[in-house]
């Protein structure tokens, strides 16, 4: 499940929240990152994708 919300104007360099939560391996998985202002949100999306993805079995 992936989500993101903004942040309260009060936030000076933080501009949103994106989360990416999965079960992985019977645990579940949370991964997050913060979205610094004037820095596209869908490359925050696509690099907590691109973990997530990447998880294997050891």
């Amino acid at each position: 499940m992936y989500w993101d919300y903004k942040m309260p104007p009060s936030y000076k360099t933080v501009h949103e929240q994106c989360y990416l939560i999965t079960i992985c391996f019977d645990q579940m998985l949370v991964l997050n990152s913060p979205v610094q202002e004037g820095k596209p949100i869908n490359s925050i999306k696509d690099f907590l994708m691109k973990i997530g993805e990447s998880l294997q079995k050891q």
